[in-house]
């Protein structure tokens, strides 16, 4: 199932029309880093043929070695027409793999071929790897300089954004990264277009003062989706799904999805597939026995997530808890100091956890998991009614 086509047109519109116009640096943030790389990599399909990308998923890159070897991989992919030779120990390459692989250490070098072949030492001092980086930059802005229709697409990029309290410890010198990219783009000859999608805190890359991108970027940021749209598409899934009851009916079950899922594109997707077959009852009752479904069906996942807020910031889980049930956070009984709920919601959103789409204003970015939290909250005060009244009898 994927609503994204019909509802993001206008946002995958915005950011074909910026990386066509080609030279600079794009960031496309939304609630979660899946659906703004979805718009990124919708954008990307409308360019012509006469484009060349790499791309590197910077979630799945474990350290800062193996973020130096995707890029080079994925830049070396980009300049050879056999992406094959890659993988393939010498013995069992071809006169011709062997002969490109020469041509591209002559012209990208030595230590790039290396890398992108995964000859990289585990323990080497970061330096080297994030000399192997700039070995990459260096070969796309080449690119760039001989056909101008160049672009670099880092998904997930947010991961490179620092936590007020704590480093992300498999990201060594991620800031310096960051500088070390501005570098190569701003004495690049032609400059190369550079996309990084994410979480709610992408924009930071270029928004943020002290950043190494600051002022160097476009931003496009992935809003929910106005009612209506979602309504539209909702709908169309819908009679594509063993329709059930009359179209009245399933318009009234569209609009319950749409406000359990607070207009959130990605808890819908999620949301739908697990919808009752048979009509039993309204609409809204329908929803609600789908919802409970997908709390019990996610409720590890649920737990993980709060281990991992838990994790993040000693106040992140109490401050989350606050935003889920709709309390203004810097209420807490659990902080003394405005200062330390602020560097909370800090980490919340840098991780992809919260946003906040006006000032003051916060949300939770997975609605499922405001609702689970919300939902142990009330357990937890029910537990405490009870045993009052234990304590009162």
């Amino acid at each position: 199932m994927n609503l994204l086509p019909a509802v993001r047109g206008p946002e995958v519109a915005r950011v074909a029309q910026q990386l066509a116009g080609g030279g600079g640096i794009v960031t496309v943030a939304a609630d979660t880093a899946e659906e703004a790389v979805a718009v990124r990599k919708l954008a990307v399909a409308q360019l012509d043929d006469s484009w060349a990308m790499a791309a590197v998923d910077i979630t799945r890159c474990v350290s800062t070695r193996d973020l130096a070897v995707q890029l080079a991989r994925a830049v070396c992919s980009m300049v050879i027409s056999d992406a094959t030779a890659l993988d393939l120990p010498d013995e069992q390459l071809t006169v011709d793999q062997r002969a490109e692989l020469v041509r591209l250490a002559n012209t990208a070098g030595a230590r790039l071929l290396r890398g992108a072949r995964g000859d990289v030492g585990e323990h080497d001092d970061v330096r080297d790897h994030q000399e192997l980086i700039g070995d990459a930059l260096d070969t796309i802005t080449r690119r760039a300089a001989s056909n101008g229709r160049t672009l670099l697409a880092l998904d997930g990029a947010d991961e490179l954004l620092e936590l007020p309290r704590k480093s992300r410890a498999r990201f060594t010198g991620a800031a310096d990264l960051l500088w070390l990219i501005r570098g190569r783009v701003q004495h690049a000859v032609v400059t190369p277009t550079i996309v990084f999608a994410g979480g709610p805190a992408t924009t930071d890359l270029v928004s943020d003062r002290a950043g190494g991108m600051f002022g160097w970027g476009t931003e496009v940021t992935v809003e929910r989706a106005p009612a209506q749209i979602l309504h539209t598409a909702v709908m169309a899934q819908l009679e594509t799904q063993r329709p059930v009851g009359t179209a009245a009916f399933r318009d009234e079950v569209a609009r319950a999805v749409i406000d359990r899922a607070e207009r959130s594109l990605p808890t819908i997707e999620r949301l739908l597939p697990v919808l009752p077959r048979d009509r039993g009852g309204s609409a809204s009752a329908a929803v609600l026995r789908a919802w409970t479904t997908l709390l019990e069906m996610n409720a590890d996942v649920l737990r993980q997530a709060a281990r991992a807020l838990s994790a993040l910031d000693r106040l992140a889980l109490a401050v989350a808890r606050a935003i889920a049930e709709r309390r203004p956070p810097y209420t807490i009984a659990e902080a003394p100091h405005g200062s330390e709920v602020a560097k909370a919601l800090a980490s919340l959103r840098i991780a992809g956890f919260a946003t906040s789409p006006q000032k003051g204003d916060w949300r939770l970015t997975d609605p499922l998991f405001a609702a689970w939290l919300r939902g142990r909250a009330s357990r937890g005060r029910a537990a405490v009614e009870v045993q009052d009244l234990r304590r009162i009898g």
